[in-house]
């Protein structure tokens, strides 16, 4: 054999060698993550069991937080650069906040009160809210002072900017507030419904836990027909994937303009009643929920504009109140009645 074709074979050898020893060395890695995020959450999940949800009603569960242990397995959980940190809670806004929850369907409001242990404020989410289960009964919100300090239109508009590479040539304007209720207690009312429907779908059997990779999709199910176990994770279906897939928020992966406009002109008419919802499982779950409270029962707007060159080239509204929707609609309803 000749010595430059035996150089290549031992270094194809070397390389491969080299590459699986690298991906060995992340998995052992990721698993030693794993396990001490596991650890950190046993410990976390011990102290809050021995502190049960509080006497006081929901309108007092809001505060700073000032939960050490909590903190510390949020940004071993998150594994980010930037740890989030306690900081102050606006109880301005959480107090113009409670008259707009008043409003929610009962079941909603009663729901909240037996299952949402604390609400606190933090800085560096990462995210606009975050939701962790302490058990089978009690869940703590994370709410990051930023965001339910912002007006909601801006937030909305803010958020989907994640998701995007938002160029000079393009502007977008999204909505889901009018200009009379553009104001910040607005924007937490929105993050709260949405948090709060991630425990629904737990408690629900809607949803796959947290940290479930999978599950079976029970009668009557929500992300019946959208979403679809394969494997040992929930994915979309291949028609919706080949559609929407490969989204993020919140990331330094972005979608292209031309893209994203695509996907918003398919919108109205898709399973997908918000392009967030279009995230994954639990995303899909929870923002139904979210549009559904918030476009049918509070008659509240929602809708994305794109302008190109100073020109609206498109504008598109939810299409939740579509026929379409009509079925997956009675499931919410039926849930909000039973809560």
């Amino acid at each position: 054999m000749k010595k430059p074709l035996l150089y290549l074979l031992v270094g194809v050898f070397l390389g491969a060698s080299s590459f699986y020893g690298l991906r060995m060395l992340r998995k052992a890695l990721r698993k030693q993550h794993v396990e001490q995020v596991e650890l950190a959450r046993t410990d976390w999940v011990k102290q809050a069991e021995t502190l049960p949800v509080s006497n006081k009603s929901f309108r007092n569960r809001f505060s700073a937080c000032d939960d050490e242990l909590l903190l510390s397995y949020f940004n071993l959980k998150r594994d980010r650069n930037t740890e989030t940190v306690k900081t102050e809670g606006n109880i301005e806004v959480w107090n113009r906040f409670l008259p707009l929850f008043n409003q929610w369907p009962q079941g909603l409001k009663e729901y909240c009160e037996r299952y949402v242990s604390h609400i606190y404020v933090v800085d560096e989410l990462g995210s606009s809210a975050y939701v962790l289960q302490q058990n089978d009964s009690s869940f703590t919100i994370l709410i990051n002072r930023d965001a339910m300090e912002s007006l909601p239109n801006d937030w909305f508009t803010s958020r989907e900017a994640t998701a995007i590479n938002l160029t000079s040539e393009y502007a977008i304007d999204h909505r889901i507030e009018t200009d009379s209720n553009n104001r910040p207690e607005f924007t937490l009312e929105t993050l709260l419904i949405h948090e709060v429907a991630h425990c629904v779908g737990i408690t629900a059997g809607q949803t796959r836990e947290f940290d479930s990779g999978w599950g079976s999709l029970g009668q009557h199910s929500l992300l019946d027909g959208v979403f679809q176990v394969a494997n040992v994770a929930m994915e979309m279906t291949e028609k919706n994937q080949s559609q929407f897939g490969d989204f993020h928020y919140y990331r330094n992966k972005r979608l292209g303009m031309e893209e994203y406009v695509k996907r918003l002109r398919l919108l109205r008419n898709s399973p997908f009643p918000t392009m967030y919802s279009s995230v994954n499982d639990l995303e899909y779950f929870a923002d139904f929920f979210y549009a559904y409270v918030h476009c049918i029962v509070l008659k509240r707007p929602l809708e994305y504009a794109v302008f190109k060159g100073g020109n609206e080239i498109t504008r598109v509204k939810s299409g939740i109140s579509l026929k379409q929707h009509e079925k997956r609609c009675a499931i919410i309803s039926n849930i909000l009645s039973e809560l």
